[in-house]
């Protein structure tokens, strides 16, 4: 009996692993992540690429200003000055609108305006945009303006000298694309009148003392005194014969 039982749990045995072999023989094995099947050469592991240091960042270029037409912007710009006519010595503002007629919006626009030797620049500002002010030259950076939008820029400024031929020209740019001027008069300064100097008047001089002369008396050169003495003997003699005679 014993002989028996192992006998057939040895056929059941060789059963199941002669099942197991066909069945892998028909179905093929797959291989999970990470294990390989018998007989292949694995795939050798990449090394990692070195990281690559970040580029610059480059400054973004102005938008050129295209022709108009659908689909594409089409800047313009005017300019106009706050008086025709000035003096020297006196303040005025530029004004500079920057108007987008197109239909897409234009970004990174650059409007530049240097002032002439004759203007001082007291001060400038822009409804959009960054503003900066080197020496006599204004530079704003307009970021984005939109289909129909404006920019309006102010430039305060006064006159210093009188200019050539008496006239101020200025012009406004915007940077790779149109242009525009606004010129005014300077009155001329009138002539500064000469001062002439006078010289101080001499002192005059005093006239000396005019000596008062006494009426003369005869040419007599005895002095009054001795002349009323002479008199009072005289007068008391008269006195004295006229007591004997009585």
């Amino acid at each position: 009996m014993q002989f028996e039982a192992s006998h057939t749990v040895r056929l059941a045995g060789i059963t199941i692993l002669t099942a197991l072999l066909l069945l892998l023989s028909i179905v093929p094995l797959q291989a999970a992540p990470g294990v390989y099947n018998i007989g292949e050469t694995p795939e050798p592991t990449q090394e990692p690429q070195p990281t690559q240091e970040p580029q610059p960042t480059q400054e973004p270029q102005p938008t050129a200003v295209p022709d108009s037409g659908r689909g594409r912007p089409s800047l313009d710009i005017s300019k106009s000055a706050g008086a025709s006519d000035v003096q020297i010595g006196e303040s005025f503002d530029y004004v500079i609108s920057v108007s987008n007629r197109g239909d897409a919006s234009a970004f990174d626009v650059v409007v530049e305006d240097s002032l002439p030797g004759s203007l001082t620049l007291e001060g400038a500002s822009a409804s959009d945009g960054a503003v900066t002010v080197s020496g006599s030259s204004v530079r704003v950076q307009i970021d984005r303006i939109r289909p129909g939008d404006t920019v309006t820029i102010r430039i305060r400024v006064s006159v210093n000298s009188f200019p050539e031929n008496g006239a101020i020209q200025n012009v406004a740019t915007i940077l790779g694309g149109a242009s525009a001027a606004a010129a005014i008069n300077v009155a001329v300064p009138p002539p500064t009148p000469e001062v002439i100097e006078e010289p101080p008047p001499e002192p005059v001089a005093e006239a000396p003392p005019v000596p008062v002369a006494l009426p003369s008396t005869g040419g007599s050169a005895i002095p009054s005194a001795a002349l009323l003495l002479v008199l009072a003997l005289g007068l008391f003699a008269l006195g004295a014969g006229v007591r004997r005679r009585r």
